[in-house]
């Protein structure tokens, strides 16, 4: 395989239908290629991306089929996300309140000082910027990887507790600050979670930790995987529906940036049997 064609198959593609001859009504579209996927699947997320999901074999010329053929659900889907998707929020944070574990911190920028670095410094429920506070992005850097450190600090050992008590055991841990995903689980069973969930309530974050654990055992979304999850919390299906908008509705906007919208899985998807 040379390297241009494995590119296209090991990142996402983005197609610009004016640019492939195709009909000036079709919207910009992703094709994702996912080795769990069964279907050629699309799903339409906030604020207006339009992703194909492709199953290994499936061929591209049948994917831009299926999204010429699925143009009216599309523009729908289109629609209806926009109009519900809430509108962000992007000034500068002065406080953080962790649903989570039920703590807030307050943040202060001090004057500027310094043309291009920013510090902070934390004590007592309080986080100080200092350095080139007016470097609004640089600020917010910070801030990230603070919260990555503080993700690790309360996430993990979390998780630990409840890994214990529904005995499934699991390999490594990190903490990440993922875009569209609250957390993820290898096939070595190597957990992977986001700092976000922090803003979330307790009751979501111990069944994002059950539905990841659950993983550990059945590297799919079969019937055997939901059982499991049921056994483990009877109020999953509750709560696996309120993570669905959770990203945009329990995170604060200005986490988010640019590229706040990219994901917020099943939102609008139209499967196709392979």
């Amino acid at each position: 395989m040379n390297f241009t064609r494995y590119l296209r198959k090991r990142f996402n593609t983005v197609y610009f239908p004016e640019d492939h001859g195709k009909t000036q009504d079709l919207p910009p579209y992703e094709f994702r290629r996912s080795h769990r996927a069964k279907r050629l699947q699309i799903r339409v997320l906030p604020p207006d991306r339009v992703e194909v999901v492709l199953p290994l074999g499936c061929s591209e010329n049948r994917a831009h089929a299926l999204v010429r053929d699925r143009i009216d659900w599309i523009m729908r889907a289109l629609q209806k996300v926009s109009e519900r998707t809430p509108k962000i929020h992007t000034q500068f944070p002065i406080t953080l309140h962790f649903t989570a574990i039920d703590e807030a911190w307050r943040i202060i920028r001090e004057a500027n000082s310094h043309p291009s670095r920013v510090s902070l410094t934390e004590n007592e429920g309080m986080l100080t910027l200092g350095g080139a506070t007016l470097q609004e992005e640089l600020c917010i850097s910070v801030l990230k990887t603070w919260l990555i450190q503080k993700g690790k600090k309360e996430l993990i050992s979390w998780f630990d507790k409840v890994s214990d008590e529904v005995k499934l055991p699991y390999n490594k841990i990190s903490v990440r600050g993922q875009k569209t995903r609250w957390g993820s689980c290898s096939g070595q069973k190597n957990i992977s979670l986001n700092y976000k969930l922090l803003f979330l309530s307790p009751e979501q974050v111990r069944y994002l930790f059950i539905h990841e654990l659950s993983h550990t055992r059945h590297m799919n979304h079969s019937q055997a995987f939901w059982a499991l999850v049921g056994k483990l919390e009877h109020n999953y299906k509750n709560l696996d529906k309120s993570l669905n908008h959770a990203m945009h509705e329990q995170v604060p906007g200005w986490l988010h940036g640019t590229h706040a919208l990219g994901g917020c899985p099943r939102i609008e998807s139209l499967l196709r049997k392979s």
